[in-house]
């Protein structure tokens, strides 16, 4: 079972026919290839060698346990295989992101406030007991709070969605019957 130190929480396996294969570790003398990626930094890869019948089925397991967290500044898992030197197909797999971060690029709206329930209001025999200035100043937070403007939810369109023109079109009938946009009014 291949495993990076740098990233203990993935693994990978080899079964060749059903069953788990021998890996090998390759030859001293063969030159380790270090990959980079865009900024740099070495791309951690495990190189080994399995023995296998020519034609025999197998198949690669990449195992991500649910401790993985990826670095900061990436927010997915790529795995690739290579077979006799060929890339084989890879399946990326996101990290979905979290609600809250949803909210904060506004594709779904925000979590409304909660609103008073009816065991919270104050009943007629609460308010008896209340002074008159004590009724003054939560009548006006009552009505600041009723005055204070709506916030609409914002949502963003979608992509097949067309988008809607602040002001319609102007369309003038020409003298032969067909209709043109006029352009030139304020």
């Amino acid at each position: 079972m291949a495993v990076l130190d740098e990233v203990p929480h993935v693994t990978a396996r080899v079964r060749v026919a059903g069953e788990l294969a021998t890996e090998y570790d390759p030859l001293d003398d063969e030159e380790a290839v270090v990959k980079l990626d865009k900024e740099g930094t070495k791309i951690p890869r495990k190189v080994c060698y399995i023995e296998s019948k020519s034609g025999a089925e197998f198949a690669i397991e990449i195992v991500v346990s649910d401790k993985y967290q990826p670095p900061n500044s990436h927010d997915s898992f790529i795995a690739e295989v290579y077979v006799d030197g060929e890339r084989r197909r890879c399946k990326i797999l996101d990290v979905p992101l979290s609600s809250k971060a949803l909210q904060h690029e506004m594709i779904i709206p925000r979590t409304p406030s909660p609103e008073p329930s009816a065991t919270t209001s104050i009943d007629a025999s609460a308010l008896s007991l209340l002074t008159e200035s004590d009724i003054r100043r939560l009548a006006l937070e009552r009505l600041r709070d009723t005055q204070i403007k709506n916030e609409p939810s914002h949502v963003k369109r979608e992509a097949e969605e067309a988008s809607q023109s602040p002001r319609r079109w102007k369309f003038v009938r020409l003298d032969d019957g067909k209709e043109a946009v006029d352009l030139t009014d304020d």
